[in-house]
């Protein structure tokens, strides 16, 4: 049953959760006498096959900025798809280098404002 459901395309969490909850009722079933064996005690979840890359192919590397172009185009599509709040979340992220937990930090009980600065 577990291979029919990644047979299907369903994902390693779902198939999971499937296999958890008829582990809990058969046990359940086997403790009340109903069953005489847990046919999901010997179950084997499939694992995901990996796939391996071709000789002297090399692992694919996200850069870890945009360039100037880039950002301002991103910028621009945040500012129409995304909230205001959202917006100015990477516009500030964007301009200052603050990583998303600094920013996150940064409430109005922590923070000191002087002259429109953040101190």
């Amino acid at each position: 049953m577990l291979y029919n459901l990644k047979e299907e395309g369903k994902s390693r969490n779902t198939i999971t959760a499937v296999h958890t909850a008829a582990s809990l009722m058969f046990k359940h079933a086997k403790r009340n006498g109903l069953i005489e064996s847990d046919p999901t005690a010997d179950a084997v979840i499939p694992k995901d096959k990996k796939v391996a890359r071709k000789k002297g192919e090399k692992k694919q590397v996200l850069p870890k900025f945009l360039e100037k172009d880039e950002l301002k185009a991103f910028l621009q599509l945040c500012r129409f798809i995304l909230t205001i709040n959202l917006w100015a979340l990477f516009v500030v992220l964007a301009y200052t280098g603050l990583r998303i937990s600094e920013a996150a930090a940064c409430s109005g009980k922590t923070s000191t404002w002087k002259n429109g600065q953040l101190m």
